[in-house]
């Protein structure tokens, strides 16, 4: 079931994008712009959030829960790459880049995510240029680190 934040779950979530780098230097203004946007909901445990591949559409907040993030290598193999919590995220880099995502995330327990569609994310951003270009400047750099380690 989908559903709107309360003010104590925007607070918490507040604090959660803080520690997200590139929303790190917005100011409160913004944040709380984009915190109007997100909505929850609830998934079982086994469900899966992300397909490798896919064409990345939302940004993803655990809530409560946890997710497996893993790689499939082959037919037979895989990586596993992260266990994520409370106050982890994911799906942002994809949002960002326009690229495919690169790993398969599911749940592991039941989880309750916040998500912020993509769309809301272009919406907001357009009317931020300097925004939009400082979220892609730290997500690229933030690419190049991850793919040097």
């Amino acid at each position: 079931m989908d559903d709107i934040l309360n003010e104590e779950e925007v607070k918490w979530l507040y604090k959660a994008l803080r520690k997200i780098d590139f929303f790190a230097t917005i100011s409160v203004e913004d944040i709380y712009r984009f915190t109007s946007r997100f909505f929850k909901q609830t998934f079982p445990v086994d469900k899966y959030i992300i397909r490798q591949g896919d064409i990345g559409n939302a940004l993803y907040v655990i809530r409560s829960g946890s997710c497996r993030i893993y790689v499939k290598r082959s037919f037979f193999k895989r990586t596993d790459v992260a266990v994520l919590k409370s106050g982890d995220f994911f799906g942002e880099m994809s949002l960002i880049l326009n690229e495919p995502t690169s790993a398969f995330v599911l749940t592991t327990e039941p989880t309750e995510l916040f998500i912020f569609m993509k769309s809301d994310f272009e919406e907001l951003v357009s009317k931020n240029q300097s925004l939009l270009s400082e979220i892609r400047h730290v997500a690229k750099k933030r690419k190049m680190e991850d793919s040097q380690s």
